[in-house]
């Protein structure tokens, strides 16, 4: 009896002292003893813990505030739980823990292992702040559509193990997806960001941006496995894909950059179509890496910033298929950061039209003024050895393809490539990108004129008067008949022929000589 009427008196002041002393900043559960009605306290919670990282390698660790269902854990952190049977009671469970507090208060669910959050009664609307850091969305897939955001939310390092659904989300306040998993397809389309969008270091399936508005879009260091859509996007702010990696294709047809939008360091596997893009700012569009799978079709590129690491095809003859300046000496002063033009490299549009694939965007006239587009942009670089090669794959797009009937881009028939005065020009002086030909070609002329001149007045027995007198009268004929300014009222037929040949020699060296004052001495 002694010790009957010593419990009651002991076993609350003795769990007190435990709380204390090793539970302290615990929450735990209020029980009644049942063998002498005492009230205790246990330990009743969640065992879960995370530290939030503050950037610097250093955070404050957090615990799961919720009653502990089995080993430990709760029903929210609690591997296999999440079943189909269970997945109504749990997104129940969720709207429930989001009603029932403060919408000023964080809403931490870091590390959850969540069904799907749609309901039947149509989409909701998150008024707290919401953390589902390290979180575990959807294993069975995942619809988050048309819900509205009015807090912060962060994703950071979550996992989507099936296809999500935020179709026509408006994220009110800053979104963050950092480092987050997409096993299946991310669908967005429709959605806005009105703060800003982080997917930095992120990795993505399929993903579908198509008709969303991304404000101070961060997608630097991400890793796009599937096809990528950012059909007719708008990006508020600058826009950051800095280093990300598209292993399949990717799609920036029609989208507005209100500011910039960077791609240094950006790898692109597949095609890329950066076509039909309007940009306030083109001068902060930048691109620093390997830009042969991008596509400009009907994108003004005359002030796209391209630096000197980018590089326009994959490998070619081993080379870097970079363009970069040779040896120190660059063009105009030193500012140039590129080479001469290699005339097999050709921009991926071209590319498919080699490749004979149909794209019907593609003609002759866009695919032309890709050419020029690109050949004005690096005349403002002073980069004048690239772009006279660029100027040379105009001409060669000029001599080779046509329209068809319909409109489509196609090659012209063989004779007609060759029976051109473009092919003249190409052979005569490289589109008067080189001396050395034109110089060439009128010194064969002058060497063939001079021996027919010589030949025609006679060959003298005594070679030495011929070397003297007959050989340089037929030297000085072969070059006057050569000059485009008549010297005499009568011509022989030998020197109105060197005056046929020689006037498009004569005419490619001039204009060689032009290009190559220009690029030594403009600006």
């Amino acid at each position: 009896m002694a010790f009957d009427r010593t419990l009651p008196r002991l076993y609350v002041p003795l769990m007190q002292w435990v709380h204390e002393r090793f539970l302290a900043g615990r929450p735990a559960a209020i029980l009644i003893c049942r063998p002498c009605g005492a009230t205790a306290m246990r330990l009743g919670t969640c065992k879960y813990s995370h530290t939030d990282d503050d950037g610097r390698g250093a955070g404050t660790e957090a615990r799961c505030g919720n009653p502990a269902h089995e080993g430990g854990m709760c029903k929210f952190h609690l591997v296999g739980y999440l079943t189909e049977s269970t997945a109504g009671e749990m997104c129940e469970m969720f709207w429930e823990e989001h009603d029932n507090t403060d919408a000023a208060d964080l809403m931490d669910c870091s590390g959850y292992i969540l069904p799907s959050l749609a309901q039947e009664d149509g989409p909701r609307t998150v008024k707290r702040r919401l953390r589902l850091d390290r979180a575990v969305l959807g294993l069975a897939g995942a619809d988050f559509s048309g819900i509205t955001f009015e807090q912060s939310i962060s994703f950071k390092a979550a996992s989507f193990k099936a296809d999500v659904n935020f179709q026509a989300c408006t994220f009110e306040q800053d979104a963050d997806f950092s480092g987050a998993v997409f096993l299946g397809a991310a669908r967005f389309d429709g959605s806005k960001f009105d703060k800003s969008a982080r997917f930095s270091g992120a990795t993505l399936g399929e993903a579908t941006f198509d008709w969303s508005r991304l404000a101070s879009a961060k997608f630097d260091l991400s890793t796009f496995k599937k096809p990528a859509t950012f059909h007719e996007c708008e990006f508020i702010g600058a826009a950051d894909f800095g280093h990300a990696v598209f292993e399949s294709k990717s799609y920036f047809t029609n989208s507005e950059f209100d500011t910039g939008v960077d791609f240094g360091g950006a790898t692109f596997a597949g095609p890329m179509h950066f076509r039909g893009i309007s940009a306030k700012c083109p001068a902060m569009v930048k691109f620093d890496g390997n830009v042969s799978n991008v596509s400009f079709l009907d994108t003004d590129i005359k002030e796209v910033a391209f630096g000197s690491r980018t590089t326009w095809s994959p490998l070619p003859d081993g080379g870097s298929g970079r363009a970069k300046a040779r040896g120190r000496k660059q063009a105009a002063g030193g500012r140039s950061g590129y080479s001469v033009w290699n005339r097999k490299w050709h921009v991926y549009d071209e590319k498919i039209v080699e490749d004979e694939i149909f794209d019907p965007r593609l003609n002759h006239e866009n695919l032309k003024s890709v050419y020029r587009d690109m050949r004005d942009n690096f005349d403002r670089k002073l980069a004048y050895n690239v772009s006279g090669g660029l100027f040379a794959r105009e001409m060669e797009v000029e001599r080779i393809y046509t329209n068809d009937v319909n409109g489509h881009i196609q090659k012209k028939h063989p004779l007609r490539r060759i029976l051109t005065w473009h092919a003249a020009y190409n052979v005569l002086s490289e589109y008067g990108q080189s001396l050395g030909r034109p110089l060439l070609c009128l010194s064969v002329i002058f060497g063939s004129g001079t021996l027919l001149m010589w030949c025609s007045a006679g060959i003298p027995h005594d070679l030495e008067s011929a070397c003297e007198g007959s050989l340089a009268d037929s030297a000085a004929s072969s070059l006057t008949s050569m000059m485009p300014i008549p010297f005499s009222t009568s011509y022989t037929a030998t020197e109105v022929g060197l005056k046929i040949a020689s006037l498009p020699a004569v005419a490619a060296f001039l204009i060689a000589l032009r290009r190559r004052f220009e690029k030594s001495r403009r600006h």
